[in-house]
């Protein structure tokens, strides 16, 4: 609708009428029914979501861009870290393993010491 910039004129029924006779002409001869108003209004409002569904969509899609990118950095950063833990972790099940052959080497020394001192001894003392 028309508005007037003349806002000291009184609004008239013959005004009124004219301007929803110029309504009424430009909807094809329809008059604006309560239904109208309220299919048009539930177009609207379902445009409304629409658009609010279509940028929610866009910004998660940015979201989940962002969160792989940073996701992929950090997995590069951390994938050196745990091959090296994984390396410490198997260099002290080698150093374990290698110290329980050392000490039953060992304990076998001892025993094979011991007897040969025995034996030195029952030997020196015949």
């Amino acid at each position: 609708m028309k508005q007037k910039n003349n806002s000291s004129e009184p609004l008239t029924k013959t005004a009124l009428k004219q301007e929803l006779g110029a309504l009424e002409t430009r909807m094809d001869n329809k008059f604006i029914t309560k239904d109208y108003l309220q299919k048009s209004f539930l177009s609207f409002a379902q445009a409304i979501r629409n658009e609010i569904r279509f940028g929610f969509e866009q910004m998660w899609d940015r979201l989940e861009q962002r969160l792989t990118k940073h996701t992929s950095l950090i997995l590069t950063t951390i994938d050196p870290l745990l091959k090296e833990l994984e390396t410490r972790r198997q260099d002290r099940e080698i150093a374990s393993d290698q110290s329980i052959k050392v000490e039953k080497k060992l304990d076998n020394h001892e025993k094979r010491i011991e007897k040969l001192e025995y034996a030195q001894q029952a030997t020196l003392k015949l």
